[in-house]
């Protein structure tokens, strides 16, 4: 079970987005996927034009269910979602109280997954040094840091480079990997960033996403990239970087293993 996990230092760099065509490309191809939401705008069902309340999260339910898995909803062919949930401000300062208080709390509200071996899972954190990207650690496979072409993200670099992000690595195998987001060459400060990264990171950087107005378009019109205009330009930089990711993680096409049951509420 291959856990990707998206996260950045920084708040509107494209994380929710780049999760959830990254899951299209995987359930393109022919791989069962699921996305996990902890972010609490909960925002990832909207791409896939379900809106807020219409199903249940996690957290307005965490202190009934300790089983996360329950509320994993169906939300398209190979595409499952776990969201975090229509929560009102008092269940989210509930949840994170929760996790600063209980220190496995997310992995075991997620431990069922282990039964599911050839699901690839995609999680999309809130930005910043949040306590659950600390407590998802051990689980997480691969961290894809966002960043955008701008004048802190040299400096936010090495931050995360340095093990200052968390007080601690942000992969448990000792690095993470990069994407820079919104990059438009016809920009000089993004092309030196850019070229910046590149000789910084070499293999670790992924990839760029070129600024496409089709990735916000999309979600305007609560569809994927891929199903709104395939031939976008962000969109090939997201499948080049998808395929980058199944080298480094072995992960071979149409492989799902045990097939996901759902238990919990569907759309």
């Amino acid at each position: 079970m291959p856990m990707i996990c998206i996260c950045s230092p920084q708040g509107g760099s494209g994380r929710s987005s780049l999760a959830v065509n990254l899951a299209g490309a995987y359930a393109h191809r022919g791989n069962k996927v699921l996305l996990i939401d902890l972010n609490v705008q909960n925002s990832l069902l909207l791409h896939f034009n379900i809106g807020d309340g219409v199903v249940q999260g996690f957290v307005p339910n965490i202190g009934n269910e300790p089983d996360w898995t329950q509320y994993i909803h169906k939300v398209g062919t190979n595409l499952y979602l776990l969201p975090y949930g229509d929560a009102t401000f008092q269940q989210h300062n509930h949840f994170e109280f929760l996790l600063h208080q209980d220190p496995a709390l997310v992995v075991r509200g997620l431990e069922k997954l282990n039964l599911f071996p050839g699901l690839v899972v995609i999680v999309d954190m809130p930005s910043g040094p949040h306590m659950a990207l600390r407590q998802i650690q051990p689980l997480v496979d691969m961290h894809i840091v966002m960043l955008q072409p701008d004048g802190i993200s040299p400096a936010l670099l090495s931050k995360l480079e340095d093990n200052r992000f968390l007080d601690m690595p942000l992969n448990k195998n000792g690095s993470q990997y990069y994407v820079l987001n919104q990059t438009d060459s016809r920009y000089e400060m993004s092309h030196d960033i850019e070229i910046y990264f590149k000789q910084t990171l070499s293999d670790r950087l992924l990839g760029n996403i070129h600024r496409d107005s089709s990735v916000s378009a999309a979600l305007t019109s609560q569809k994927q990239l891929r199903e709104y205009r395939p031939s976008s330009a962000a969109l090939f930089d997201i499948d080049s970087i998808e395929q980058k990711i199944s080298a480094l993680l072995d992960i071979t096409v149409g492989e799902n293993g045990a097939m996901l049951k759902l238990t919990g509420n569907r759309p």
